[in-house]
């Protein structure tokens, strides 16, 4: 209750208006003025009533209720809480709005107002306090004036989370964020702190040359952030102690101000970059998804800070990144229906008059996006249209749309992997998007609608640099074509492959497998399987051609397209990286996994060949003469077999003089390893394959498959071949023809084993 002189000093001050940041807390200042009043009033009429009308009694007890009390009862409070916080007796008394006959509801909820009493009382401690709860409690303090318990829980924040540690930079974003209406210093601490350093005008890179992609994360850059506004302005804060609120605060009282001291640890413990940027922009500390992007758009890159900072906007539109990880999946699209600012749509209109055509277009972080148009590799002629871009960028989505006699045909374009550029040159290909075969005749105008995720882009960011903890913890990422590229892409620029032992790196690749799905275009899978493999310095141990042998058999490369079909071109590119940095240079090492890859498949049979192959019919190819030879002796011993009365199949041999011996099964190996070289080069991969395979089959009705494996060594009798020659074309489909078949025999696929290598490394 004011006193008289109270109220009088009060009037003869001058008005000042306050600067509203809470609207919560501007609330509970009108109440407290309404209440004020209303106690001058009652005192000032209390000897003019008559002595037969009493005055009403306040209520004793307050009961309060909070925000999710979901029909709950009240709270009944205890009478040493009205003791000692003046602003429940307030309460109690009716002056707040929000208070009536005895019952009043906070704006909180119930668990942060039993944690504040406890800290009130002594009967917990802030360090027992996860830090968001600690935060509420912190807001509610200040809301109710309690002075203590913000000092106590403001030094217990800064001690806890922003003084030392890996996670201090994200502990501080995160109380500027959450408490930015309290901290958020007043306007002419932002506008009239002049700074004796010229800065370029714009966003900012760190002015050091981009090291491994995950320093950023783990060291601060050396950079001379721009000067904090003093600490000698005034503070303003609402619902904070009384000499935090007045006006006339003197210098010396507001550095013992608890709150600007948190807000000084916090910016303090940010990276040089972002202390900048909040320093210069305070409106970035509430988070708001365009500002954090008008940022990040200046300067999208992986290895700078905007991109961290753009994760932390991404989690307060959701507290799991999952979504972040498809942008086709159904959460992102009700995320995009809430928040319209997550997707930067760009519209281009073309004029295509003569082909082939190209055009660059800007994009998000400065990105420049091809477009280019050509007619189609494949003998039915038309076009196809095709959208990239360089390096990482936060493209997921193109869609075509052609005008036409019959209205607009509508074309959503496919993610194909790194396509091939006009000019032919495999190093101006790009990532990106391509559209079917089109027949519009020329000329035509489209329209072509460019789909931007920069949030995305932010969360695969954080992804790729720490991709190798994250497929070891299986997390349930359902990514998109485009955005595991993005990843994949990163991960490589980065030393995380790198830093880890061969062993735990065959891990993290089986477990990308797991990240691409078979219904993506054939060129899309090969690459991965290129991207997954490109560290070309561990193509020397056997566990690396081992797990290119599985991935090339789960991924099921062999569906590429044939000669004259889209992308047949960039599939050949792909083929020849491996050959190029990884068969030519370790051929032994290939050879060894090829031989325990064949040592491992099933048993085969005459019925699985004559299921998978087609028998040669040719009566000049030396090689489809051979093959036919092995097949009619394999069908004689299962004929044998098949005739011996009780004989199981491969249970053994029949004794009739028809059975084959090891010793003709020497000679066999021995025609077929002269073969080897230009006779096969000059057939059919498949034949070849039938032939090799017959060969097998008859090898295994002996048990002698390890036999025909060591066989394989005349592979290395063949002179180096140029990576992209029609050679290699021929032993790259015998390989591919060798993994398709190798699927039909079981469902679980062959098994790759260490085939005693000595390195004691587990198949990946």
């Amino acid at each position: 209750q004011a006193s008289l002189g109270q109220r009088c000093a009060a009037a003869e001050r001058p008005h000042r208006p306050a600067t509203l940041r809470n609207p919560r807390q501007a609330l509970c200042t009108c109440a407290r003025s309404a209440m004020s009043d209303a106690d001058s009033v009652v005192e000032d009429r209390k000897g003019s009533l008559p002595d037969g009308i009493p005055l009403i009694a306040p209520r004793s007890a307050l009961v309060l209720h909070f925000e999710d009390d979901n029909g709950s009862p009240g709270l009944e409070i205890e009478s040493w809480v009205l003791e000692h916080f003046e602003y429940f007796g307030s309460l109690l008394s009716g002056g707040f709005r929000e208070a009536r006959h005895g019952e009043a509801r906070l704006p909180c909820r119930r668990a942060v107002f039993e944690t504040f009493l406890c800290l009130a009382r002594g009967r917990c401690r802030p360090a027992t306090i996860d830090l968001p709860m600690r935060m509420e409690v912190l807001r509610f303090a200040d809301m109710v004036s309690a002075s203590e318990s913000v000092q106590q829980l403001a030094d217990s924040i800064r001690t806890d989370y922003l003084i030392d540690g890996d996670g201090a930079r994200d502990s501080a974003v995160a109380v500027l964020c959450e408490l930015a209406d309290l901290l958020t210093p007043a306007p002419s601490q932002t506008t009239t702190a002049s700074s004796p350093v010229q800065h370029t005008p714009g966003a900012q890179l760190a002015p050091v040359t981009p090291s491994p992609a995950a320093v950023w994360l783990v060291a601060a850059a050396a950079v001379t952030p721009a000067p904090l506004a003093s600490s000698n302005t005034t503070a303003s804060h609402f619902g904070s102690t009384a000499a935090a609120s007045q006006v006339g605060t003197t210098a010396a009282n507001e550095t013992n101000d608890p709150l600007m001291e948190l807000r000084e640890a916090s910016l303090e413990a940010l990276p040089p970059w972002t202390r900048q940027r909040f320093a210069e922009k305070p409106q970035l500390w509430r988070l708001e998804l365009e500002d954090v992007l008008d940022v990040y758009g200046a300067e999208a890159s992986p290895r700078a800070e905007s991109s961290w900072l753009a994760l932390h906007a991404a989690k307060r539109l959701s507290q799991d990144i999952l979504p972040f990880a498809s942008a086709d999946s159904e959460a992102v699209e009700k995320l995009c229906q809430e928040h319209p600012a997550m997707v930067r749509t760009r519209v281009v209109s073309l004029w295509i008059r003569e082909l082939p055509f190209s055009k660059g277009v800007s994009g998000f972080g400065g990105t420049e996006y091809q477009i280019q148009v050509a007619l189609s590799p494949g003998w039915g002629g038309g076009w196809v249209l095709g959208v990239g871009g360089q390096g990482l960028c936060a493209l997921r989505k193109v869609v075509l749309e052609i005008e036409g006699r019959s209205g607009c045909e509508r074309h959503e374009l496919e993610f194909t992997g790194l396509m091939e550029h006009t000019s032919g040159r495999q190093e101006d290909a790009v990532l990106g998007f391509a559209s079917g075969v089109q027949r519009t005749p020329l000329p035509f105008s489209a329209k072509l609608t460019i789909l931007e995720y920069p949030l995305h882009l932010a969360v695969q960011t954080y992804v790729g640099l720490n991709f190798n903890t994250m497929a070891m913890l299986c997390q349930g990422f359902e990514f998109g074509p485009m955005d595991l590229a993005c990843v994949m892409d990163l991960w490589l620029q980065s030393d995380c492959l790198r830093r880890v032992p061969e062993a735990e790196i065959s891990e993290v690749v089986r477990r990308t497998l797991r990240f691409v799905k078979l219904r993506w275009a054939p060129v899309v899978r090969v690459s991965f399987v290129v991207c997954m493999h490109s560290c070309w310095m561990q193509a020397g141990h056997a566990w690396w051609h081992r797990s290119l042998i599985r991935s090339c058999l789960e991924l099921e490369v062999w569906r590429g397209p044939a000669d004259g079909e889209p992308g047949a071109g960039t599939f050949r590119s792909y083929i020849t990286q491996i050959i190029q940095h990884a068969l030519a240079p370790y051929p032994e090492v290939f050879l060894t996994a090829l031989q325990g890859f064949v040592e491992g498949l099933p048993r085969i049979t005459l019925a699985a060949l004559e299921a998978f192959f087609k028998q040669p019919t040719s009566v000049s190819d030396p090689v489809a003469i051979v093959a036919r030879h092995y097949l009619h002796l394999l069908q004689a011993e299962q004929a044998a077999l098949g005739s011996t009365a009780g004989a199981k199949e491969g249970a053994g041999c029949p004794r009739n003089g028809r059975s084959i011996s090891v010793a003709s099964l020497m000679e066999l190996l021995e025609g077929f390893r002269r073969l080897v070289g230009p006779p096969l080069e000059r057939s059919d991969p498949r034949t070849a394959v039938l032939a090799f395979l017959a060969l097998v089959a008859l090898c295994d009705l002996r048990y002698q498959r390890r036999l025909c494996a060591e066989n394989l060594a005349a592979l290395l009798s063949l002179d180096r071949l140029p990576p992209d020659s029609p050679q290699a074309r021929f032993w790259a489909g015998c390989f591919f023809t060798l993994l398709e078949f190798s699927s039909t025999l079981s469902q679980g696929g062959p098994a790759l084993t260490d085939g005693g290598d000595g390195e004691g490394e587990q198949a990946p």
